[in-house]
């Protein structure tokens, strides 16, 4: 034995000689180094979603838990390095075996677990010399590091199968569970591998079967060490058999633009140091669900030019994201599948409108039972002359500040901006995360309200997920378990309630959104619609009490679709959040908005604001804050006295036979024209009102500029005059320079013939001395 030892001392002595001849080569490789390691995301229900990205075509490379674990540290011992806590890190009597052996044609390994930790940090060809390097770096790695950290890290590095490595990294792959739940079975599968991981892969059927075997083997060889006793063998054994094959998990194919969002949150600096999976917020079923619902809807909307569609649905109170779906097919190269439309900044067309409501009620400038005039609206600024028209190129008189919402109107939400303030309502929308404020409200001017403003999916659900929180912060979260929402407040609850209300009533939308989608849905949902200029973008947003959704179609190139509008994207949302919320839709589980707090209910008149009067013909309920319910009953619906012969309003002198009573709608003096227009009657002038009478030039717009067309005929080219006249007389008196040009009766409107040069405009009464403001307005004979 004396011999023996002798013989072991002198050869450790000649490899350590030789190993110090080799120190430049030996010595910058003491580090325990490795890939870093690779990133494991779940899905909420614990299935694998994706690794993250491979290092050289490598996954793996976790760290051990501390203390490792028993049954791991006993069978990588047993059948890999039995001398492993004796010797200085190179067995010399293993490594003498196995070179008598290799001389006389038998292949024994004699390294141990050390020499393979050097083997694996710098793989080389088996050579002598290499062997001689590895036992060198041995000795040396276990001097530096300790037996246990060099252990540890042989763990780490270890091939299991494919393109993974490392047990830790193998366990939650093949087992899903961590290194420290293994059993004896499943450890001495795992530990089976690698010595052989090209044949003993568990994702090929061959190798599993033979890697089956191999565990076999190293249970038994555990049973006759002792560290398992015959029960325990059996029962590993019966264990082990019962495990069935492996296939690989692939990311789901309609998940990729999710893992690579998850990435770009968290971080993969952040998630390679957690060592175990990143639990997503990902509901497999909803993703499901929401690819399926994009796949067959974009296949029907291709033949109208648009080419795809995103996706997405949180939770409505902790913002997590349930379905996330970035385009029709990932891999849909002709159609850019691979661009994630869920951030790609597009016009907003009207989905910012519930925004200016919501924040026209904060600040006091509007209240619910505010009249919004939905007539012609022309604004001259510093960039000239604003012309807008509603999207159906008609309009809707007065509108109950909750129905000019509902009905998305163009002229109104542009009248509740101006009532807001530019500079205030860009600053709200910055404050939503709509915008990266790069560009000032100048740049956006009226456009802001109707889509000037490009932003993107994400950002729209996220913004509405304030309304769903009644008013506070709201971010989407990538995360399973994400801790609570910051409560900041960026609206108040009542305001962002009275929102909910306006944009989950079915009624409201009327006449402008009959039988469409957004009248049909079976439970409260608050939805919005948004079409961009010329059907480049569809949107349709929309939430309940338990989820927040949106939903965009478009063309990647931004070419316009075939009407293809919001309401088209409204029809998606009705039947996502039917399966959403099946319970829901039979009356089950229904959650209604609940009304702003300490507001009450009144009956108001949807034409006048005012409280309902016995005569008007649609009163709805409203609510309104303490102390600002009117106190009058509404004027416009009322009951005159009228000439059965002339259908107008009787005079005194009117014989009492021909007097009828008839209900009519009396409209202020702004609304002439369109009082005009539907039939409505014309108020009769009241003489002894002419003492508070005014006249206001509506069109044309001081300073406006105009150039005449020469390709256009002359008699085309003419300018709309328009006024308000209160009280209502039979006819006003036109003036242009001055000069009278036209005398027109109600409601007042005239076109004057293009003449090139400066020209002053003017209203006024007839037979009194009422006159409106002098407008200047310059023609040019050219077009510049």
């Amino acid at each position: 034995m004396r011999l023996k030892g002798l013989y072991k001392v002198l050869f450790l002595a000649a490899l350590l000689a030789f190993g110090l001849g080799r120190a430049a080569l030996l010595v910058p490789r003491l580090a325990l180094s490795s890939p870093p390691p690779t990133p494991l995301f779940e899905d909420r229900e614990g299935n694998f979603l994706s690794d993250g990205e491979a290092v050289y075509g490598s996954l793996g490379y976790w760290d051990l838990p501390d203390p490792l674990p028993q049954k791991v540290r006993a069978t990588v011992i047993a059948i890999e390095d039995r001398r492993f806590e004796t010797h200085p890190g190179v067995d010399a009597r293993g490594l003498v075996r196995a070179f008598v052996h290799g001389l006389s044609g038998k292949r024994e390994g004699g390294s141990t677990i050390a020499m393979q930790v050097a083997r694996l940090e710098f793989p080389r060809p088996r050579t002598l010399g290499a062997k001689l390097d590895e036992a060198n770096l041995a000795l040396l790695l276990t001097l530096v590091h300790g037996r246990e950290k060099v252990l540890r890290h042989y763990l780490k590095l270890i091939p299991e199968g494919g393109n993974l490595y490392g047990i830790s990294y193998a366990a939650r792959r093949y087992f899903r569970k961590p290194v420290q739940d293994l059993s004896w079975a499943e450890t001495s599968l795992l530990l089976a591998i690698p010595q052989d991981p090209a044949d003993r892969s568990l994702f090929r059927f061959e190798g599993f079967y033979t890697a089956l075997a191999r565990a076999e083997a190293i249970l038994g060889q555990l049973s006759r060490m002792g560290i398992l006793d015959a029960s325990g063998l059996e029962a590993s054994k019966a264990e082990l058999a019962g495990i069935p094959p492996f296939y690989r998990e692939e990311r789901p194919e309609n998940a990729y633009h999710f893992v690579f969002r998850v990435m770009d949150e968290y971080g993969m600096a952040a998630a390679r140091k957690l060592m175990k999976p990143l639990r997503t917020s990902l509901d497999p079923g909803l993703q499901d669900l929401a690819s399926s619902l994009a796949k067959a809807a974009i296949g029907r909307y291709r033949a109208l030019g648009a080419d795809n569609m995103a996706v997405l649905i949180a939770d409505a109170q902790t913002g997590e994201v349930r379905a996330y779906v970035g385009s029709a097919s990932y891999f849909d190269e002709a159609n850019k599948g691979s661009i994630d439309y869920c951030r790609v900044q597009r016009s907003s067309g009207s989905t910012l409108k519930p925004f200016l409501y919501a924040l026209g009620l904060e600040t006091g400038a509007f209240g619910p039972a505010s009249i919004i005039p939905d007539l012609p609206l022309r604004i001259q600024d510093g960039k000239g002359l604003y012309s807008l028209t509603d999207f159906d190129d008609s309009y809707l008189g007065p509108l109950l500040y909750r129905r000019a919402l509902a009905n998305s109107r163009n002229v109104p939400a542009i009248r509740v901006l101006q009532g807001i303030g530019l500079d205030e309502a860009y600053a709200f929308l910055g404050r939503l995360g709509l915008h990266d404020q790069e560009r000032g409200p100048d740049f956006y001017g009226y456009g802001l309200a109707v889509g000037g403003i490009y932003t993107s999916l994400d950002r729209i659900v996220r913004a509405y997920g304030v309304l769903a929180r009644e008013g506070r912060s709201y971010e989407l979260r990538f995360l399973a378990d994400s801790p609570p929402q910051a409560e900041s407040a960026l609206l108040s609850e009542n305001s962002a309630r009275m929102a909910s209300l306006f944009l989950s009533d079915p009624e409201a939308r009327l006449p402008s959104f009959a039988s469409t989608a957004l009248t049909n849905f079976p439970f409260p949902v608050a939805v919005k619609t948004g079409t961009s200029n010329g059907f480049r973008d569809a949107w349709a947003l929309g939430y309940s009490r338990r989820y927040v959704a949106g939903i965009w179609i478009g063309h990647s190139g931004n070419r316009e679709m075939n009407h293809v509008a919001g309401s088209t994207a409204a029809e998606l949302l009705l039947e996502l959040f039917k399966a959403l919320q099946p319970g829901a839709v039979q009356g089950i589980d229904e959650e209604a908005f609940p009304p702003p707090r300490s507001w009450q209910a009144f009956r108001l008149c949807p034409d006048s604001g005012y409280l309902a009067g016995p005569h008007c013909p649609h009163p709805c309920l409203e609510f309104l804050p303490p102390g600002s319910e009117p106190r009058s009953t509404c004027p416009v619906h009322v009951v005159l006295m009228v000439d059965s012969r002339t259908g107008e309003e009787a005079l005194p002198t009117t014989p009492a036979s021909r007097l009828v009573a008839r209900s009519v709608t009396l409209l202020p003096p702004e609304y002439a024209a369109f009082s005009r227009a539907r039939g409505y009657a014309i108020p009769r002038s009241d003489p002894g009102a002419l003492r508070d009478a005014r006249v206001d030039l509506v069109a044309p717009q001081d300073g406006l500029r105009l150039y005449i067309d020469p390709e256009t005929p002359v008699r085309y080219q003419t300018l709309a005059l328009r006024a308000t006249v209160s009280p209502p007389i039979p006819e006003i008196l036109w003036l242009v320079d001055g000069k009278e040009f036209a005398r027109v009766a109600y409601p007042y409107e005239a076109r004057w013939p293009l003449q090139a040069g400066k020209h002053s405009f003017q209203a006024r009464f007839p037979h009194a001395e009422v006159v409106s403001g002098r407008v200047t307005v310059t023609v040019t004979p050219t077009s510049p």
